[in-house]
């Protein structure tokens, strides 16, 4: 009996997601598919544009066996962290037997060596690194041109370096890259197995039979209806939306422009949160006399050396109340979002970290530094609730009410 991991988001939950689910238990032979999934805030740096146990129930419904959580803390963190996070808690259920991720490229090969290549960091390497960020590239940049010229220098053919310059224009294979690097440097026990993704990640058009959660999300921000939805999402999962519409559907990041605007205003530190710079903090307290709502103040930030993500997650960091000094060097629990009866007895194995299936028992469970974490969480996760409640009027049970997802 094999169990594959998946680590996903589920922004909202469509037939690429079910496609990759399906292909990762086949090309593994796996029997069960484990998912960790983000909550109720995303990579991005935005809420979801649904709940956590929605999106929960759509992953169940299309072949999950179970859905565990990624705390809050990683779940908006850079890819580098997020990808940790994601395999360590992974690796501490002793659940899984291999990791599969969606990505461009299907070439294990050259994901993994490329991986081998950032964990080393050959000194050359990072001097180009250094050089392209004192121009003022962004990270993402900076390391895409340092990794060229590097291999440049040992004499890599143009397919070569095409091959490289493709793996690091790709947003998924960026994830898979740093999912091996997590991997090797930790010494996890998994084997790897890609998925290639079937659709642009990016794209804003609804064109093919898979189309990314991206397009998704802004065709119904601009027809505010589920017109031609039924193309593109299981129909179990398109119900659970429908479900969900004007309760916890849909939500976005200028909903909380105005708690945003507050808490910028009556902050002094802005450089004590998570992923901020003293630069950074400066120009946001220099900008925000022209702050109109979250959306239209990431862009107004936006630079050439910050991407519009990274100032997203940091504004969300802020927001959230997210702080450098308390941000954990290990991943200390994880939570039970759903399962399917059949898979219960996975859960039986020694975990090394807490797998918290009732936040009223979390107190027993974790030691205080790791229940201070959990509050954090639920004060997060009580503020999304509560725009949900402000926006479409509806009531939400509390992170105390709400009980797994069993089917």
């Amino acid at each position: 009996m094999k169990t594959v991991g998946i680590i996903a988001e589920y922004n909202p939950f469509h037939k690429g997601h079910a496609y990759q689910i399906e292909q990762a238990k086949a090309l593994t032979g796996a029997t069960y598919a484990v998912v960790l999934m983000s909550g109720n805030y995303v990579q991005r740096g935005t809420p979801a544009i649904t709940d956590k146990y929605t999106r929960t129930k759509m992953a169940l419904e299309a072949g999950a066996d179970i859905v565990l959580e990624l705390p809050v803390y990683y779940a908006t963190a850079s890819a580098e962290l997020f990808s940790k996070g994601g395999i360590s808690v992974l690796s501490s259920t002793h659940i899984i037997d291999t990791l599969s991720f969606g990505c461009e490229t299907p070439d294990i090969s050259l994901l993994t060596s490329l991986a081998d290549f950032y964990c080393q960091e050959p000194k050359e390497y990072k001097e180009a690194l250094t050089n392209f960020l004192k121009q003022g590239y962004s990270f993402p940049a900076a390391r895409e041109k340092a990794t060229l010229f590097y291999h440049q220098t040992l004499g890599c053919s143009q397919k070569e370096l095409s091959e490289v310059q493709s793996i690091l224009n790709n947003p998924n294979n960026i994830l898979g890259l740093e999912y091996c690097k997590a991997i090797e440097q930790e010494g996890h026990p998994f084997s790897i197995m890609p998925v290639q993704r079937t659709n642009e990640y990016h794209g804003t058009t609804l064109t093919s039979h898979f189309v990314s959660a991206s397009g998704l999300r802004q065709s119904y921000k601009e027809k505010q209806s589920f017109e031609k939805w039924e193309s593109y999402i299981p129909s179990a999962s398109l119900s659970h939306l429908k479900a969900a519409e004007h309760r916890t559907f849909p939500l976005y990041e200028d909903d909380f422009s105005s708690l945003l605007y507050y808490k910028l205003l009556q902050t002094s530190d802005l450089d004590a949160y998570v992923d901020c710079t003293p630069d950074l903090a400066k120009k946001i307290k220099k900008n925000l006399p022209n702050f109109k709502n979250f959306s239209d103040f990431t862009e107004l930030l936006k630079s050439k050396d910050l991407v519009h993500t990274r100032i997203s997650r940091i504004l969300l960091h802020i927001l959230l109340d997210l702080k450098k000094d308390t941000f954990p060097t290990k991943v200390p629990y994880t939570r039970l979002l759903g399962l399917k009866k059949e898979s219960s007895h996975l859960l039986k194995s020694v975990s090394e970290i807490p797998i918290i299936t009732k936040v009223a028992d979390a107190r027993k469970k974790l030691p205080p530094q790791a229940y201070a974490l959990l509050e954090k969480e639920i004060l997060c996760n009580d503020l999304y609730s509560h725009i949900c409640q402000q926006k479409f009027h509806t009531s939400i049970p509390s992170e105390f009410k709400q009980s797994p997802i069993i089917r």
